[in-house]
């Protein structure tokens, strides 16, 4: 909701992303933390929220969370939709 009285105030939202290598596997580990910054009538209100993700990382960087070398178990012709 826009506030008329608020004209001057601004919000900020941050994205931040660490990727750290498992071993001398093709696995990382990625942290993502989102900080936003929201305006209020008489300041900012703000919150951090922080997570992490196990991620493989396959060929040409390619980073998913199933390895791409698993088999593929469900035929193509099974998840077409018609």
């Amino acid at each position: 909701m826009v506030n008329a009285e608020s004209k001057k105030q601004t919000g900020k939202v941050t994205l931040e992303f660490n990727i750290e290598r498992i071993g001398e596997g093709a696995q990382v580990n990625m942290t993502h933390k989102l900080t936003y910054a929201k305006p209020t009538m008489r300041g900012k209100a703000s919150e951090t929220d922080e997570t992490q993700t196990l991620l493989y990382v396959g060929k040409g960087g390619k980073m998913t969370v199933t390895p791409d070398t698993q088999l593929d178990l469900i035929s193509k012709t099974q998840r077409e939709v018609v």
